[in-house]
């Protein structure tokens, strides 16, 4: 898989203790990665592509696994599927990790965030709805033959059965921005078979189903399906609506019931039970079992699902031949913060490097590098004037859509801040004023803030927060100050970064106190909570650490559940803190990590050194040897096993 190095393409940089002086400012404060991740599959907030199992998704290895679960329609039909289904890229639900049932439309844009109006589309179970010329919204695969109309709260779906889907009426989740969900309500047919859904809607706003009745007519149901829940063990806090909703039960029971059209009370036919298994350092749940009992007490075989659960113990050390050499050319300095850009410089997925003083890039090939030089004025403004505080270039796609790179520098004055865009040989492509004083390291970092690709740059000062806007577009280079906020609870910090520390695919502002952090939820649109959630690290004796302050801090996730989890480089020793999603980092200790307690202050990094995709712990031993310790794979936090418990298997790999 090389789709993960491609997207951290650029500063996400090596962390190395011993290189660093006691009063340089830190080198973890240069870390930053210019884009979110892209959600992937096995993440909580479920891949970007999670929209029906087409054969466009099949290409990207997508897959959609119905769950056995059948209700009964010889009294009535029923209208709309309630059958759970897996797929990979689906997020966490109330059936667990992967599972779900598709009860709802949401709004949804390829590229930026959404906007809550005509300019947003509509994930549905149909596909991605487009709004027509003529005022309706249709898919825009055109594999569905589906015309909806939406009209504020109110969005009706219709088939070519004649079933006339209505959803939301008064049951969606809803910010103060407007509406980002809509749930199905009711569902009937021109032959007057009409089905209801019930729900249960929570303090935040999540909703559950609760009922559901169909079969019969003329609104006098013969079937009634009921939900019951169970509570999860660590809720799920999600801002993809601006507001906060909480994702805090899991299906428990469903029981399926006919009316006794002597007594008119409902009967009991079947059950349907489910058991979860729950990961110990995340918010994840596993559904691995489902149970059908009959009325009778009599029950059909179990059918059994397990999945690639994290293990950080799964594979061994592995020497990186191929980064020897650079280490050989350029010592083990070349991987510190301090001295180097790292980037993806042919856009292979293989880590490439600029060193810092000659401008050399270092093309790391699949067997032995190869060095570019910039033959170039290097005294122009777009290379580093100070000799004393000489630091890389901050190398990006200023357009993530192109493949170019590009240097972007901030040269301050007294009272304004010069940015320029370069191309790496030093030519100036773009020159733009700004007042005040924008210093990218400590507090200011660029970073794409609303998933429209252009790497976007926000300062952090005090309580107060600035962002710069990259509208660059076809017609050249444009950046615009727009935003100026509020947040509290920064005044004792020790530097800011921003990555996604809940797992709903929104950047959070991070900061560094003594012994925690301090997260300021982001909710969209340039929006972040203005009270911080304070998180606690906790060593595996459940104390709670004394300080980080003079630790090496960077972020990695290493169970691939979404939430960035921590690993702390200490002088002493290094630690790897899991994110459990309840406020809490706790420590776990793989023991293949014991490794490199015998060479403390040696060069260390969790970059992608073996260009697959996964996390890793990477060391530089004696001076010249690189090593990589793979913590996950691809397949991690997914399904690997079926069992319909009638001799049936079926295995994923």
């Amino acid at each position: 898989m090389k789709f993960k190095i491609l997207i951290l393409s650029v500063l996400n940089i090596f962390l190395f203790a011993n290189l660093l002086s006691a009063n340089d400012e830190a080198g973890d404060l240069y870390i930053q990665n210019p884009k979110l991740l892209v959600p992937e599959k096995g993440h909580l907030s479920g891949s970007d592509f999670s929209q029906n199992a087409d054969f466009v998704n099949l290409a990207k290895g997508d897959f959609d696994i119905k769950m056995p679960i059948n209700f009964p329609q010889d009294r009535g039909r029923l209208l709309y599927n309630l059958t759970p289904h897996y797929s990979p890229s689906q997020g966490i639900s109330e059936w667990g990790l992967g599972v779900k049932v598709d009860l709802n439309v949401t709004r949804w844009r390829e590229r930026g965030e959404i906007e809550f109006n005509d300019n947003d589309k509509l994930q549905s179970p149909f596909g991605i709805l487009a709004k027509g010329n003529d005022g309706y919204w249709y898919d825009q695969s055109l594999q569905h033959k589906v015309k909806a109309s939406l009209n504020k709260s109110r969005l009706e779906i219709y088939l070519p059965d004649t079933t006339k889907l209505t959803f939301g009426a008064n049951r969606f989740i809803f910010s103060d921005r407007g509406i980002y969900s809509w749930y199905l309500v009711k569902a009937e047919n021109v032959d007057g078979t009409k089905n209801e859904f019930i729900y249960d809607q929570d303090a935040s706003g999540y909703l559950y189903l609760k009922e559901v009745y169909y079969g019969g007519k003329n609104n006098y149901p013969l079937y009634k399906i009921s939900y019951t829940y169970g509570d999860n063990l660590v809720p799920f806090v999600d801002y993809r609506s601006s507001d906060k909703t909480v994702l805090s039960k899991k299906i428990k029971k469903i029981d399926h019931y006919s009316k006794n059209l002597g007594t008119g009370n409902f009967d009991l036919n079947f059950s349907y039970s489910f058991f979860f298994l729950d990961d110990r350092y995340s918010p994840v749940y596993f559904l691995t079992r489902i149970t059908k009992i009959y009325s009778s007490g009599k029950s059909d075989p179990i059918f059994k699902m397990n999945y690639n659960s994290p293990d950080l113990n799964q594979f061994d050390w592995v020497k990186t031949q191929k980064y020897d050499e650079i280490v050989s050319l350029y010592g083990q300095a070349i991987f510190s913060p301090r001295r180097a850009t790292y980037y993806d410089a042919n856009n292979d997925g293989i880590l490439d490097f600029e060193d810092y003083q000659s401008y050399h890039t270092i093309i790391s090939d699949l067997n032995s590098p190869k060095v570019e030089s910039a033959d170039s004025d290097k005294n122009n403004l777009c290379y580093e004037q100070s000799f004393v505080r000489k630091r890389p270039r901050y190398i990006l796609k200023v357009d993530e859509t192109k493949d170019t790179y590009k240097v972007l520098r901030m040269n301050n004055s007294t009272y304004s801040t010069d940015l320029l865009i370069c191309d790496k040989l030093g030519n100036i492509e773009y020159e733009q004023d700004f007042p005040g004083t924008w210093v990218l390291g400590r507090d200011t970092k660029i970073i794409d803030l609303n998933k429209d690709l252009l790497p976007d740059i926000i300062k952090i000062s005090g309580n107060n927060y600035k962002i710069i806007m990259n509208k660059s577009n076809s017609e050249g280079y444009a950046f615009e100050e727009v935003k100026t906020g509020k947040i509290f609870g920064n005044e004792s910090t020790s530097g800011v970064w921003l990555y996604d520390i809940n797992g709903d695919g929104l950047l959070d502002i991070v900061a560094r106190r003594i012994s925690s952090l301090g997260v300021w939820y982001g909710k969209g649109n340039f929006d972040f909570e203005q009270e911080a959630t304070i998180y606690k690290i906790y060593n595996k004796n459940e104390s709670i650490v004394g300080t980080i302050a003079n630790a090496t801090v960077l972020f990695e996730d290493f169970n691939k559940d979404g939430l960035a989890d921590l690993f702390l480089v200490y002088p002493e020793k290094v630690y790897i803190y899991i994110n459990t999603g309840n406020n809490v980092f706790q420590e776990v200790e793989p023991e293949k990590l014991s490794f490199l307690q015998q060479f403390l202050r040696k060069s260390l990094s969790t970059y992608d050194l073996l260009s697959n995709g996964s996390s890793q712990v990477a060391a530089v031993i004696n001076e010249k040897d690189v090593y990589s310790l793979q913590l996950n794979h691809a397949g991690t936090m997914l399904l690997k096993q079926i069992d319909d418990g009638k001799g049936n298997q079926l295995t994923f790999s």
